[in-house]
């Protein structure tokens, strides 16, 4: 029997996160999760990913913990996330990333490296 899948949206979901190791804090990923980023993090989407830190997309850079395994997911790469290898920060909508990350000082100065002279 042949399976159809849905075809796929060629939009990446607004929201970003950042998958940081659990074990030493290192960046995994910036990833465009769908449901936001209140829901646990169980799968990552290949297509979905932004911008990989690491070397074979399942394995820490910096401390070498295995965080993932490589499956299919509705015929699409997908890596299952090992619950409590990693960590979640909300980045916000793109909308908020294209803008930049300035910081404000009291007197309303802005700083890409939020130091201030």
């Amino acid at each position: 029997a042949v399976r159809c899948f849905a075809k796929p949206r060629s939009k990446l979901p607004d929201r970003r996160v950042d998958i940081r190791c659990a074990n030493c804090s290192a960046l995994l990923y910036r990833y465009a999760k769908a449901n936001g980023a209140g829901s646990r993090l169980v799968k990552v989407y290949a297509e979905r990913i932004v911008k990989d830190m690491t070397d074979d997309s399942r394995n820490c850079p910096s401390c070498g913990q295995l965080f993932a395994r490589e499956t299919t997911i509705h015929g699409k790469r997908a890596f299952k996330i090992i619950q409590g290898k990693v960590t979640m920060d909300d980045l916000g909508s793109s909308d908020y990333l294209r803008v930049g990350l300035l910081h404000f000082d009291i007197a309303g100065h802005t700083s890409s490296t939020g130091h201030f002279t």
